[in-house]
């Protein structure tokens, strides 16, 4: 037993060459036991071994973004376990801390603002698991919100002294990243049919930027989209829903959906309705075209109370050359504006 203790002893350097007090004062165990006599003696030098220490390290800071995975080693790189002894400088294998002997014993979980995530601990008598992961609260918390994690770290040195402490690791809300774009997209169907309307054509009008990560424009991609659908289709006037989508480092992801226009340009023409002027009295209210905008209502009430007034508050006169010049003017100026109107024709009022 003696002996185990000398060689302990040994390895620790609480070895003396010497006795503290006289060879004569020692006791010699079991005496008259063979073997035993005063010249063979063992010192035991008593000196004080200091507990480790874990703090954060400076510089670092143990914060987290909700959804962020964060593992063990994430943890522990923000602090330093140092021990006075086992650290020495002048041990060799010189060892600069013990952050390779942190372990952590307890988490403990407090509850959200919203209440989506109820407050829990759990206890790792021998250390988390290799796969362990922070719960960083995915989708958990409110916009703005932060919650302090509770993390109990124990380290233990050479000497068998543990040291214990708690840390609160903060977790705070991840915003959503955003997409913008014009909300309606235009092309005409030549454009469709030649195949320019692409994925990374339609990606190059939208960017995208999130608050944690910054831009993000090159990430964004579009959701579900058919660009056969879009090349291939055949009617004069077609619409299709596209949708962006980008997802930020924390894994929350953001869309936003915008109409695509594809207009086949000569049939859109074809298809507008037509403007013209034309002399009309009451006798003839009745050749009105079907979709003239004199048949509403309220406008066919006031023409016909016009045309029955036969007191003319104005009297204006065309000539063919004016009417030409009438109509041309209201296919560059579709519906037209009445002072506009008044200001460029008022010649014509007598």
């Amino acid at each position: 037993m003696a002996l185990r203790i000398y060689r302990q002893a040994e390895g620790e350097q609480a070895i003396l060459n010497r006795t503290w007090e006289s060879l004569a004062s020692y006791q010699v165990e079991r005496p008259g036991k063979p073997g035993n006599h005063s010249q063979e003696y063992i010192n035991f030098l008593a000196m004080w071994n200091a507990f480790p220490t874990i703090a954060v390290t400076p510089g670092s800071s143990l914060e987290f973004y909700e959804g962020e995975e964060v593992d063990k080693e994430d943890l522990i790189n923000c602090l330093t376990a140092h021990d006075e002894e086992d650290n020495h400088k002048e041990n060799r294998p010189y060892q600069p801390d013990l952050n390779d002997k942190v372990k952590i014993v307890k988490i403990t979980y407090p509850k959200s603002q919203n209440g989506s995530q109820p407050s829990y601990e759990k206890a790792y008598p021998k250390d988390v698991p290799k796969d362990f992961l922070l719960d960083t609260y995915y989708l958990k918390l409110e916009k703005g919100e932060t919650v302090d994690v509770l993390v109990t770290f124990s380290v233990t040195d050479s000497n068998g002294n543990t040291t214990e402490e708690e840390f609160p690791v903060k977790v705070k809300y991840n915003n959503y990243p955003e997409i913008n774009s014009e909300d309606i997209f235009y092309y005409f169907k030549e454009e469709a049919n030649r195949g320019e309307i692409t994925e990374e054509a339609l990606v190059k009008r939208a960017e995208a930027q999130d608050a944690e990560d910054g831009m993000l424009t090159d990430k964004l991609k579009l959701k579900d989209f058919d660009g056969q659908a879009v090349k291939l289709q055949t009617e004069s006037r077609a619409e299709f829903e596209i949708t962006y989508q980008v997802t930020d480092a924390y894994k929350k992801t953001s869309y936003k959906t915008v109409k695509l226009e594809v207009v086949d340009e000569e049939a859109a023409i074809a298809e507008m309705p037509k403007y013209y002027v034309r002399y009309i009295s009451e006798k003839y209210l009745d050749t009105l075209e079907e979709n003239s905008v004199w048949r509403k209502p309220e406008n066919y009430a006031y023409l016909k109370q016009a045309l029955a007034n036969e007191t003319a508050m104005e009297t204006w006169k065309f000539t063919h050359g004016d009417i030409e010049a009438v109509r041309e003017w209201m296919s560059e100026n579709k519906p037209g504006k009445a002072q506009d109107f008044l200001k460029k024709f008022s010649y014509c009022r007598k």
